[in-house]
C-alpha cells in the first residue's frame, strides 16, 4: 500500500497484527491441533460479534455502507464460503450449498440457482444466519474434519489465500464493523 509515494504496507500490517493478534496465530498454523485451537479462538470472537449484532435492529443488520455488503449479506457469504471450502473442497460433496448462501457478486442468478442458492432468500424466523455461519446441526466446520487432516503446505496455502472465516482480513472487517456500530 502506497500513501503519498511512501510504501506503508509493513507499517499497516504491523499495526493490524498489534490490534488483532489472531492474525499472527493464523499465519503460524501448521498442524491440525493448531487449526483446532485457532477455530476455538475464532468461535469466541464470532460469539462476541454476533452478540453485538443481535442487539441491533433487523434493518440495521441489512443496511449497506458505501456499497459494501451488509452484515446479513456478509453472514450469507460466509455460509457459501464454508459450503465451498468444507463441503465441496474438503469433504467432496457435489452440492453442499445452502439456499441462504451468498456467492461472490460475479455469480449470475442462473449460476446461483444451479447451485440451489436463492439470491433473494431471507432467513425464516428462528433460522437466522446471524446465529452462526455453520447451520445448526452442521458439524462439518467445527473441527472434526481436521482430526485426520495433514496441514501440508499446498493445502494450507490454498486455504490462507482464499476468502474464509479464518483469514485475517475477515477478522479485520468484523472488528471494523463492530467498532462502527458501537
Amino acid at each position: 500500500m502506497v500513501v503519498d509515494d511512501v510504501d506503508v504496507t509493513a507499517f499497516v500490517a504491523a499495526e493490524l497484527d498489534r490490534r488483532h493478534p489472531e492474525r499472527l496465530q493464523v499465519r503460524a498454523m501448521r498442524t491440525a491441533d493448531d487449526y483446532r485451537a485457532m477455530w476455538d479462538a475464532l468461535e469466541r470472537l464470532w460469539s462476541d460479534t454476533l452478540a453485538r449484532a443481535e442487539q441491533l435492529p433487523e434493518a440495521v443488520r441489512h443496511e449497506r455502507a458505501d456499497d459494501e455488503w451488509s452484515f446479513a449479506e456478509t453472514l450469507r457469504h460466509l455460509i457459501f464460503a464454508i459450503d465451498v471450502w468444507v463441503g465441496r473442497m474438503l469433504l467432496g460433496e457435489e452440492k453442499p450449498y445452502h439456499r441462504l448462501g451468498l456467492p461472490p457478486t460475479d455469480y449470475s442468478r442462473q449460476d446461483a440457482a444451479e447451485l440451489g442458492i436463492d439470491l433473494e432468500a431471507r432467513a425464516e424466523a428462528g433460522c437466522s444466519p446471524c446465529s452462526r455461519p455453520c447451520r445448526p446441526g452442521d458439524t462439518r466446520c467445527q473441527g472434526p474434519i481436521l482430526s485426520n487432516f495433514q496441514a501440508d503446505a499446498s493445502v494450507r496455502q490454498a486455504a490462507l489465500n482464499t476468502p474464509s472465516i479464518a483469514q485475517p482480513h475477515f477478522l479485520n472487517s468484523v472488528s471494523k464493523w463492530a467498532r462502527s456500530v458501537s
